[in-house]
Order: structure tokens, then C-alpha cells, then sequence
């Protein structure tokens, strides 16, 4: 592992119990959750802010040169060399209680996500479920997923988009791929447009796990667009 890299995880372990800290006094009650609306209708919390502001002022302080693209940052463009956040992937899950969301991070040095000086940081802190491109960090305490099913869209499934009878609802799409980039499931199904924060992270791990990723019919495998249209499915190579 590269000396950058270590230093990266050296950084996001530091981070680790500020981010519980903070979850734990939304919890208790002692800070109010704020829940708002972005302009496309999606909640925001504190939670996004936190975790979003967080991380721009401990790795733009650490790393020069380095751009930075967040959900929740007002200023989104692709210049590269470029840190992409997702603080909360599944707000949603989080506003509801579940712990099916995750924060989605990574750098690339590069719009080619094999670019081998690339890191992807996918993190649970509920569950504890912790995936690096470099190797699985914490199996963390995951539903029990069959290896047949197909691991779909809570808000898609529910409205009719998926027939396959082995797919199952589960969370975040980060969180998706990350669970199946560790092995759980037989592939990743998304019929719906997604942000480059949604997906960065989870197919650079997919791709280092030997699973590829599709755009339609096209190999998705390089970072060019903030908005990438659907639909999606991410597979083992041997499928």
C-alpha cells in the first residue's frame, strides 16, 4: 500500500469517533436532526453537513492540490486530482432509523477508476461494516443475504421496478456495493439516474473485487459526468 493511501486511513480512523460522537447526540435528542429539503426535493440533516464540512477541512488541510467534491458542497465539478464525498449515501435510511446507509469517500487521481493510485472508502458506522479498495476492513453486523439474490433499490422496489424474484430491497446503493463487493449477493441492480458520489466509490471496490460495472450495455468504468444516467448492474466477471 502506497505511503498516501496509509495516510488516508490513518486520517479517516481519526475521524471515526467524532462522526459516532456526533451521531450518538442526534440520538440522545441533544441536537436537533434538522431535517430540510435540497432544491431536487432530497432531505438533507446536520448529519450530511457535518460529516461533508468534517472531511473538507481535515483532507484539504492535509493534501494540497487536491480538489474536493461533495453532495453537499455548493460547488461541483470534476478536476482532477479530486477527493468525492458522499457524507450520508441513504439519508433517507437514516431519517428512518435504518442502518442501511453509509459515507461514500475516495480519491482519484484519475477520471479511469482502475487508475492504480485510486483509493475507495465505503463505512458504516452503525453496523460497522468497513470497505477499502484495498481489502474488506470490517465485515461489520450485515443482514443475512442468499448469494442468488439481487440486491435492489428500497424506494425502486417498492414502486414496481424490479420483477426479478430474488431481488431484496437493501439500502443505499454505496451501501450495495459495498456488501457486494465483500460477497454478499449476485448482483447490483439500479434503474435509476445516480450522482457520481453515489457510485464512485462503491464500483472503484467492485471493479478491485473483480465484479464489473455496466451503463446499459456499456462498461462503466470511467469518471466523466456528475450526473451518469441508468440503468446500472454491477456482476461477478465469472457470472
Amino acid at each position: 500500500m502506497s505511503e498516501e493511501k496509509s495516510k488516508i486511513i490513518q486520517i479517516l480512523n481519526a475521524l471515526k469517533p467524532q462522526i459516532r460522537q456526533k451521531i450518538d447526540d442526534l440520538k440522545d435528542g441533544k441536537q436537533p436532526l434538522q431535517k430540510s429539503l435540497k432544491s431536487d426535493k432530497s432531505p438533507v440533516t446536520v448529519l450530511d453537513q457535518f460529516i461533508s464540512k468534517l472531511f473538507y477541512k481535515t483532507f484539504l488541510q492535509e493534501f494540497s492540490g487536491v480538489n474536493f467534491l461533495s453532495e453537499e458542497e455548493e460547488e461541483k465539478r470534476l478536476s482532477f486530482p479530486l477527493f468525492i464525498l458522499d457524507p450520508v449515501d441513504g439519508t433517507k435510511e437514516f431519517i428512518e432509523n435504518r442502518d442501511e446507509w453509509v459515507i461514500s469517500f475516495g480519491l482519484y487521481h484519475s477520471s479511469e477508476l482502475a487508475d492504480p493510485r485510486n483509493f475507495s472508502w465505503i463505512y458504516n458506522p452503525l453496523n460497522l461494516f468497513e470497505i477499502s479498495s484495498e481489502r474488506i476492513i470490517n465485515p461489520g453486523n450485515v443482514p443475512n443475504i442468499e448469494f442468488d439474490q439481487v440486491l435492489v433499490s428500497r424506494t425502486e422496489y417498492q414502486s414496481g421496478l424490479h420483477e426479478d424474484e430474488n431481488a431484496l430491497a437493501v439500502g443505499s446503493i454505496a451501501y450495495k456495493l459495498g456488501l457486494f463487493a465483500a460477497g454478499h449477493g449476485k448482483k447490483v441492480v439500479s434503474k435509476r439516474d445516480k450522482n457520481v458520489w453515489d457510485i464512485a466509490a462503491g464500483t472503484h471496490i467492485c471493479l478491485k473485487n473483480n465484479i464489473q460495472a455496466f451503463q446499459g450495455q456499456k462498461e462503466f468504468n470511467e469518471i466523466q459526468d456528475l450526473l451518469i444516467k441508468s440503468p446500472f448492474t454491477w456482476t461477478r466477471i465469472q457470472d
